[in-house]
């Protein structure tokens, strides 16, 4: 999953993510802009074993064929 940016469009619909199909890596972008549902999508990644990491630029990714 990648987190572009902290708006409520965004996170809002990355905790429905979260709580309905299984997330082995979150990718977050770093930009800090608390949207209401925010607190709830740092919950649910404390809650889950998912891997949290920062994004950077040029950052390559292997999605094992995914």
């Amino acid at each position: 999953m990648l987190r572009s940016h902290p708006h409520e469009g965004h996170v809002g619909g990355l905790v429905a993510v979260l709580q309905n199909f299984p997330v082995g890596l979150v990718l977050d972008s770093g930009f800090v802009r608390p949207a209401p549902s925010y607190p709830r999508f740092l919950r649910l990644l404390e809650e889950k074993p998912v891997l949290d990491r920062l994004g950077r630029r040029g950052q390559l990714l292997d999605l094992e064929g995914g």
